[in-house]
């Protein structure tokens, strides 16, 4: 019979660092993705000109879509 190396008993001593470190970056990635959605969403709500069938008209980013044509100023 092989004899035990393990001077724990058996008994997993890197579970408590190692859920400290996963819970910690858990927190730490949520609170980045929860920055980014604000952020992203204050940007979709971002106002611009775009032309349409009566000249330029004001839209939201988020309603804009491939082809159309968007008036860019500077700032």
């Amino acid at each position: 019979m092989i004899p035990e190396i393990s001077k724990s008993d058996g008994q997993p001593l890197i579970f408590i660092p190692l859920s400290f470190i996963i819970s910690v970056t858990a927190i730490k990635d949520l609170y980045e993705d929860i920055k980014r959605s604000k952020a992203d969403n204050e940007e979709n709500n971002t106002k611009t000109m775009k032309l349409g069938h009566n000249g330029l008209e004001p839209v939201h980013w988020k309603d804009l879509r491939i082809g159309n044509i968007i008036k860019v100023n500077k700032n």
